[in-house]
């Protein structure tokens, strides 16, 4: 008999449902269409966007403990957890712990890795920003537009990988970029000695995240004195946010198809 495989694709999540289903959905919808002998299923790691959706909509959507015993209870054999996190941070730190205490229920239950891990996977993501994501930025606001991304930011170690993809843009020559956090270094206050020698000033601005979601609306591009907006045009600047997810570029979905496919690989389980 056919050993049943699914591939649980894990994300913090987010209670607006255009950037859910923009992003995280499309994420899923690719998943489920490159890997046709497995079942593609959801899970957030965010217990209070669980019961807010559930809330405000009625719509039920399993923490990682609960995608995977029904898993289990389903007879599914094999499993592959697939996050949609940038960094190894505290939200995947949480996955592998819940993926460790169901390891034992499986025969295969392996945890891929997130965007940002190995050092070629930044060389990866900078070559998708500067061919897929930076042209179409300045496509929609200005050809010779700064662009300015806007990571989460974390008190976990690992934020150190913001300030190396940054550093990644510098080392390829391009220009005129910068990076930011949400919650971690650098930050909004760092962002003026950062754009010193930017070459206009007219700047868009948009998530380094995988949803455009409430970070997005509030902390980026909100009228609140503190939102990233707000701190650029206070120095002097025309902010341009745009509200667009990293999930609802095809380029970052490629990058989750093939770190999956790299995962399944090197484990055996074609």
């Amino acid at each position: 008999m056919e050993t049943k495989k699914a591939i649980v694709v894990v994300s913090f999540g987010t209670s607006q449902k255009k950037a859910r289903d923009d992003c995280i959905g499309s994420i899923e919808k690719t998943m489920a269409q490159i890997f046709r002998d497995w079942t593609v299923r959801r899970a957030f790691t965010s217990r209070m966007i669980i019961k807010k959706i559930q809330r405000e909509t009625g719509e039920k959507i399993d923490y990682i403990d609960e995608a995977l015993q029904r898993l289990v209870d389903e007879g599914y054999r094999t499993v592959v957890v697939q996050p949609t996190h940038f960094i190894k941070g505290l939200e995947y730190d949480d996955v592998v712990r819940y993926c460790n205490e169901f390891r034992h229920k499986f025969d295969e239950l392996v945890v891929s890795k997130p965007l940002l891990d190995e050092e070629r996977s930044f060389d990866v993501m900078a070559e998708a920003l500067e061919k897929k994501v930076l042209p179409r930025v300045r496509e929609l606001v200005s050809p010779d537009c700064a662009v300015v991304l806007m990571g989460h930011g974390t008190s976990h170690f690992s934020n150190a990988c913001y300030s190396q993809m940054y550093l990644k843009l510098v080392l390829r020559d391009i220009h005129d970029v910068y990076m930011v956090t949400v919650e971690g270094f650098p930050g909004f206050d760092d962002l003026p000695k950062m754009m010193l020698h930017s070459k206009g000033k007219k700047v868009a601005i948009l998530p380094f995240m995988i949803v455009a979601g409430v970070h997005a609306i509030e902390d980026m591009a909100s009228d609140d004195p503190d939102s990233l907006k707000s701190k650029l045009i206070a120095a002097g600047y025309d902010a341009v946010p745009l509200m667009i997810g990293m999930g609802e570029f095809e380029s970052m979905r490629n990058l989750f198809i093939d770190i999956c496919a790299e995962c399944i690989h090197e484990n055996g389980l074609e």
